[in-house]
């Protein structure tokens, strides 16, 4: 059985690979935001010389695309947010856990 300093540094750790995992899902949510802005950019630049068009390369469907990353760079905005709640979550069991260590050497 763990001691409760045990688990206040279990808690601990488990709340810093929670909130390195929120910093990871953000780095790539920025990434993908970039890479929608960049198809919406391409696809207002062809909308402009149609003679670029092809069936497979219009307007239309780069932003079919840059709406695509953007949803999927809100997929990732949203699971950093929830990892960021449980890393809280776990901080403040650490904190509790101390808490009760202290009281209890004491």
């Amino acid at each position: 059985m763990q001691t409760t300093k045990q688990r206040a540094r279990s808690h601990s750790a488990r709340a810093a690979a929670y909130t390195r995992r929120a910093e990871s899902y953000a780095r790539m949510s920025a990434d993908f935001y970039q890479t929608s802005r960049r198809w919406a950019a391409q696809a207002a630049t062809l909308t402009q010389n149609r003679g670029l068009w092809f069936k497979d390369y219009t307007p239309a469907l780069l932003e079919e695309n840059a709406t695509t990353w953007k949803r999927i760079a809100d997929t990732y905005l949203r699971m950093s947010f929830a990892e960021t709640a449980s890393a809280a979550y776990y901080r403040q069991m650490a904190a509790n856990a101390r808490a009760l260590a202290a009281e209890q050497e004491a």
